[in-house]
């Protein structure tokens, strides 16, 4: 089946139940390892697909990790007696997650940076947990059967290292430093989930549709009426918490916009 049919049907998909009528609802399964959806589709068009039992899935479209089980949070490390004073940076911390990538990330950097002012206490014994969770991660997404994706095997290494970083700083007796290389390391992870993937190809998507309207206000091609259908539907899925469509959705909006998105 050509790509053009997938994206097609990709589409009939995504519309939401209430506009359907009575037309039968399609689905076209993008994930999981030897699916039948995918025997026609070009590997140029698509990364390595990996699974490991349900619980390290990487989607033919754009790959994301399926993570079992919560990676460290920095409300996790500090000590119950510090937590209230350092109320404000916690909560800062936690909203990083619920903004646009590159927004959340620069709020992060600014939380890591400022540590030496921090109100707060780390626990040692939270601190070598994390260490041996995120260890634990690692080992069980290295157990896939078959290489990863470049992408995923990029951002998997950086985790790694920094989790190195994390023991060294710790065997130093630099607890702060050790902390802040923990959290880094697992959001290196957190940055290969299906829903940090989900939202780098909307957000991808929404700034070329942006780019766009600017360079031709009054147009409306067919492919961006599309595209822009497909984003709209890909923020919608989010919002409800399935990543695995929005990340569908997304994929074929940035095909259609020629966005980039490695």
């Amino acid at each position: 089946m050509h790509e053009t049919d997938h994206l097609e049907r990709a589409e009939r998909d995504a519309v939401p139940p209430e506009w359907r009528g009575s037309r039968r609802r399609l689905r076209i399964v993008l994930f999981g390892a030897g699916s039948a959806a995918l025997a026609g589709l070009s590997s140029a068009c698509h990364e390595s697909l990996t699974q490991v039992d349900s619980r390290v899935v990487a989607p033919a479209t754009r790959p994301a990790l399926d993570i079992a089980g919560s990676l460290p949070r920095l409300a996790d490390l500090v000590t119950g007696d510090t937590r209230d004073a350092g109320a404000a940076v916690l909560g800062r911390w936690e909203d990083s997650w619920n903004m646009a990538l590159a927004a959340g990330s620069r709020l992060r950097a600014g939380i890591y940076g400022s540590a030496a002012g921090w109100d707060l206490a780390f626990d040692t014994t939270s601190a070598r947990t994390a260490i041996e969770t995120i260890h634990a991660t690692i080992a069980e997404i290295e157990g896939v059967a078959h290489p990863l994706p470049p992408r995923l095997s990029r951002q998997l290494a950086e985790a790694r290292r920094l989790l190195g970083a994390a023991e060294n700083a710790r065997d130093a007796g630099d607890v702060t430093e050790s902390v802040l290389a923990t959290l880094r390391s697992a959001d290196a992870l957190r940055g290969t989930t299906p829903r940090m993937v989900a939202l780098g190809l909307v957000e991808s998507a929404e700034r070329a549709l942006g780019a766009a309207a600017q360079e031709a206000p009054d147009s409306g091609p067919t492919a961006h009426a599309r595209a822009r259908r497909l984003t709209e539907w890909a923020r919608s899925a989010i919002d409800t918490g399935d990543y695995e469509k929005a990340i569908q959705r997304g994929y074929y909006a940035c095909r259609l916009l020629g966005a980039d998105i490695q």
